[in-house]
């Protein structure tokens, strides 16, 4: 299973919501989590196949920052 980690704008309630319309839409992604309470509102998707670039315009596309985080 693949993981991806992502700074988003998404600090609210409303804005969870709002991402989960387009996040549960993704092929290949098992479960997702956003951390609205951590300084970079961490987004954590888990799945097989994910592509970074189409979680990313997705959520651009809904209005939101997002930015992909890389492990060393």
């Amino acid at each position: 299973m693949d993981t991806l980690k992502f700074q988003t704008n998404i600090n609210s309630e409303e804005k969870l919501a709002k991402a989960a319309l387009v996040v549960d839409k993704l092929e290949g992604v098992a479960e997702w989590t956003v951390d609205v309470d951590s300084l970079y509102h961490l987004l954590t998707v888990k799945g097989v196949g994910i592509d970074a670039l189409k979680v990313i315009s997705v959520l651009e596309a809904a209005g939101f920052t997002v930015l992909q985080l890389f492990e060393e």
